[in-house]
């Protein structure tokens, strides 16, 4: 069932189309692009639009004062920094220029499917601000997932890399399953895999998006 957005008390601008693909995923209640001031660009929102504005507000101040923090330890710039509590769940990205995207999610619900859409949108509203594409997103390392024919099946994975990492082979496919929950509610095609150390994971296609995902 479809949301029912928070009434706006502004009206939808560029970015709004784009916003909204977040709220796709149900348990995301807010997220709102902000510049270096603190000021909301645009949001969307199942929550009050002020509520939404101060958190943008607030992560966007957090993500700087960290960001102090890393350049004084010659960590490197900061990309994204997320928060895990018991009540809500925050996600604060770095958009390059002075500008951040934050989100505000119920607790447990920030998984590898809301980061994916995250880091997908933000690369959109980037492009459609014209600001200059940030390291870590152009060089964001993704999941690679080797394929081969199965029966009954069109395919199956036999293998996976994750970024820079080494592959890992899947010794079986031991469950699959189709659900909806893709990054605009496409399909998922999902397999539960034993690898070669012994332990179980989750990965999951994405048709829609030609995507995959793990956990």
């Amino acid at each position: 069932m479809k949301r029912q957005e928070a009434e706006r008390d502004q009206n939808e601008g560029a970015f709004t189309v784009l916003l909204r693909e977040l709220l796709v995923h149900r348990r995301v209640l807010a997220v709102a692009l902000v510049d270096s001031e603190g000021e909301c660009v645009d949001y969307c929102s199942v929550v009050e639009p002020y509520e939404a504005k101060v958190a943008g507000a607030l992560l966007g101040l957090a993500l700087r004062q960290v960001g102090h923090f890393a350049a004084a330890t010659d960590i490197g710039r900061v990309g994204t920094m997320e928060i895990l509590a018991d009540e809500r769940d925050l996600v604060v990205r770095n958009m390059g220029e002075g500008y951040s995207l934050a989100m505000v999610a119920e607790a447990g619900a920030i998984d590898q499917d809301v980061m994916a859409t995250l880091r997908r949108v933000s690369r959109r509203v980037g492009e459609e601000a014209g600001l200059p594409p940030p390291g870590w997103d152009s060089d964001e390392p993704g999941l690679w997932v080797a394929t081969r024919e199965a029966v009954g099946w069109a395919f199956a994975p036999v293998a996976f890399k994750e970024g820079d990492g080494d592959p890992v082979a899947v010794i079986d496919v031991i469950g699959r399953w189709e659900e909806r929950g893709g990054l605009v509610g496409s399909p998922l095609t999902c397999f539960r895999v034993r690898l070669e150390d012994g332990s179980e994971a989750t990965l999951a296609f994405d048709e829609g998006e030609s995507l995959w995902m793990r956990w």
